[in-house]
């Protein structure tokens, strides 16, 4: 899998204005979410409310899920897509 764009791509504001992001959850997703693409290859990082991500080519590889359950099914993706 490739994330293709012409350049780097900030992601923010994901959450309404009047919520906060939730990082009491099963994980904090954000990080997460960066931390797990970024260990399948992803050029990755988040932001108080987002990412920001630039082109970068996924491979298949190993990614924390932090026991979250929708992680573990975003990464299994990413891994065999990559």
């Amino acid at each position: 899998m490739i994330i293709l764009w012409p350049g780097e791509l900030l992601l923010d504001h994901l959450v309404g204005q009047r919520e906060q992001v939730r990082r009491d959850v099963e994980s904090d997703r954000l990080a997460v979410v960066a931390d797990g693409l970024r260990a399948l290859g992803g050029d990755i990082d988040s932001t108080a409310d987002g990412w920001r991500v630039r082109p970068s080519r996924l491979r298949a590889g190993r990614a924390d899920s932090q026991g979250d359950h929708r992680m573990a099914m975003l990464f299994a993706l990413a891994g065999a897509l990559g």
